[in-house]
């Protein structure tokens, strides 16, 4: 009771009307009781009414935006400050950048923090230039105004300002206040349901569930939270004008009642695993229990009986505290998605190592084992041989198989030579190959590169930002400030447009659209799903083709909500258009298509395998084309060549194993 409080949880107890059971509630701290006879809850109450004492739900400090009387407001310095003074939880305004990453700001627009009333929407721009970008010096009126949110100081007083602060992204403030206890609410700002998938896997890699919860005024944003992650605590804000029912903001009781009404229901969160699910009819024999929903329905679950129980990753540590202290009823561990178990830090990896010894077998499946490499690989197999491989801690299997040759980059390892065999040798005898490709009738996957040429202008225009960083126009640079920055900006020049300083888009070439064009020809009518990276990819491709809206169904359209992909596996979507870190672990497409556009690359080999294993996969019917549209003598080269090394490097490992199984299959002959 305690921990979901402190987790600005409102507590209901479902109790007797009894004496005994109304007082015990009352004294340990419940918030509310729902019992047969209320009037006997309200006579109970009397109790207390001379003094007799109870426990109360205690009052929880929250930094708003961190603590702005002292520091600029959402930046890490008002964080830290405001958990020095004492906050219980960290109040975050978070937007999406371009490229998809979580940023922490209040406002949509740049104009009160930065004094940049030319750029309207963080939603245009790239994570790194949003952080090349510093706040307005402290003696702007325009940085008082922001703090006191009037001119005469009577809210938060004047700022400390720091000219090394900037924009922080929600992942440092996850990193900062790892382990401290402190409570992340988290105010999703923007009307872009995209964000719920990406809060989902930043949540997921830190593995802190149980530190943070969500709100907004956005009834969108809410409908996707409630239909696409349930176990997610969320609050509906409202304030006076926001009841107004044409609102994209509506109050608390209309957004209640709207659940109420069962427009929004629990059933609908889980209706891809029921759609799984069917495909199995023929083991309907085997009882299966869903543990989801509420602490209360998760129990209930358990406590009925099954053969199968599924739960999701953010509820592992949940389901180990709540058989502290006793045998778990399982003997019988499967993992799905094992690689996202890969750190050896995060709470639901070490819930599950206290309870390994408790399961007779434990069987973990992945597409992708060691996506970054090798390295990834201890947390995983411990998982199956509690270290009797690759040794029992992780420092010992870094110490055994790798050498960190630049001391100032202790965490730059390369693996020693005879490393990567020895592994292979020491896992072979667990490890099973079971590859679609391998195991099941799977359509054929052919992947494609078209190459794409430049003009000798186009390319005299990507050489100079290549060598100067740097892109002069008459109204706005298009401008590098590091390394970083540079290869972001050519792979935005490669596909054909760019940002510049004041946030315009700078177009260089139609030439990734011309070929789009033609790949989406030659499909003649069958779906074709493209794969983009930046914002303004999106928006040129939609102009090109026509956006999606009910009056024009023919256009493209972004896959961001529930009903999207339910609406792409029904066919009803010619060509649709996501972000790869959108389309992630367990997310079915196969139905919908067979053919993948890679309008922009990214680095990510996880990323990466993850995207084309949505129609590549189990149910697909039809051959799975990917094309990867390759600017010839750019930055898209180099990302198509460090993608192959690191499949490479994965695919070394995948045929050591089936190497082991052929092995074992001919000496048992």
């Amino acid at each position: 009771m305690q921990y979901l409080q402190g987790r600005c949880s409102t507590v209901w107890v479902a109790t007797s009307s009894t004496e005994a059971a109304l007082l015990t509630q009352y004294t340990n701290g419940a918030n509310g009781v729902l019992v047969d006879d209320y009037q006997a809850a309200i006579d109970e109450l009397g109790f207390f009414a001379d003094g007799a004492p109870t426990l109360l739900r205690p009052s929880l400090i929250v930094g708003h935006r961190g603590m702005p009387s002292e520091y600029i407001e959402n930046t890490t310095l008002s964080a830290i400050g405001a958990y020095a003074a004492g906050a219980d939880s960290i109040e975050n305004d978070i937007h999406l950048t371009a490229d998809r990453e979580i940023i922490i700001n209040h406002d949509e627009s740049l104009a009160r923090l930065f004094n940049r009333p030319d750029i309207e929407n963080l939603n245009i721009l790239t994570l790194d230039e949003i952080l090349a970008i510093p706040f307005v010096n402290d003696t702007d009126t325009g940085v008082q105004a922001a703090n006191n949110q009037s001119a005469d100081e009577s809210r938060y007083g004047y700022i400390r300002y720091l000219s090394s602060q900037r924009m922080p992204t929600l992942r440092e403030f996850f990193e900062l206040f790892k382990d401290s206890g402190v409570v992340h609410d988290t105010e999703i700002k923007t009307n872009d349901p995209a964000i719920v998938i990406a809060l989902h896997n930043l949540v997921d890699e830190y593995d802190n569930f149980g530190e943070v919860f969500t709100i907004s005024f956005n009834v969108n944003i809410l409908e996707e939270m409630y239909k696409s992650w349930p176990e997610m605590s969320v609050g509906a804000l409202g304030m006076e004008g926001y009841a107004d029912p044409k609102s994209n903001l509506p109050v608390y009781e209309a957004y209640g009642e709207m659940i109420e009404s069962g427009e929004a229901t629990v059933e609908e969160c889980v209706a891809m695993l029921y759609a799984e699910l069917d495909k199995w009819k023929h083991l309907t024999g085997l009882r299966l229990e869903r543990v989801l929903g509420t602490p209360r329905e998760r129990i209930a679950a358990l406590s009925r009986k099954a053969d199968l129980y599924v739960i999701n990753r953010e509820n592992v540590e949940w389901l180990v505290r709540h058989y502290a202290g006793r045998k778990l009823p399982f003997d019988m561990l499967v993992i799905d998605e094992l690689s996202s178990f890969k750190n050896s830090r995060a709470k639901r990896f070490l819930a599950l190592k206290k309870v390994l010894p408790q399961f007779t077998r434990v069987v973990g499946l992945t597409g992708t084992p060691a996506p970054n490499g090798l390295e990834d690989l201890w947390p995983q197999i411990y998982l199956l041989d509690r270290g009797a491989r690759l040794g029992r801690t992780m420092r010992s299997y870094l110490d055994m198989y790798f050498d960190t040759p630049n001391s100032w980059l202790p965490y730059k390892r390369e693996l020693k030579p005879g490393a990567e065999e020895a592994i292979y040798r020491r896992i072979g005898d667990i490890c099973v190959s079971m590859r679609a490709a391998d195991h099941l009738k799977m359509p054929e996957r052919v992947d494609n590169v078209v190459e794409i040429r430049l003009s000798a202008r186009e390319e005299k225009l990507y050489r100079q930002m290549e060598r100067d960083m740097l892109l002069p126009y008459a109204d706005g640079d298009v401008l590098a400030l590091n390394a970083a920055a540079l290869a972001g900006k050519l792979l935005q020049l490669a596909n054909g447009a760019v940002y510049d300083e004041f946030h315009n888009v700078r177009v260089l070439h139609d030439r990734k659209l011309d070929a789009l064009e033609d790949l989406i020809e030659a499909a003649n009518g069958k779906p074709v799903l493209v794969m983009y990276n930046y914002q303004h990819d999106l928006a040129r491709i939609q102009q090109r083709f026509g956006k999606y809206s009910p009056e024009n169904p023919s256009g493209v359209r972004e896959l961001k909500t529930a009903q999207d992909m339910e609406d792409w596996n029904a066919g009803k979507i010619p060509v649709a258009a996501t972000q790869p870190a959108s389309t992630g672990h367990g997310l079915n497409l196969q139905h919908g298509g067979s053919t993948i556009v890679w309008f922009g690359l990214n680095w990510s080999l996880e990323l990466y395998e993850q995207a084309n294993a949505r129609l590549w996969r189990q149910g697909q019917k039809d051959t799975v084309v990917v094309h990867h549209l390759v600017v010839k003598g750019t930055m898209d080269e180099q990302v198509m060549r460090a993608l192959k090394d690191k499949a490479t490097g994965q695919d070394s490992l995948m045929a050591a194993v089936k190497a082991r199984i052929r092995n074992t299959v001919n000496d048992g002959k």
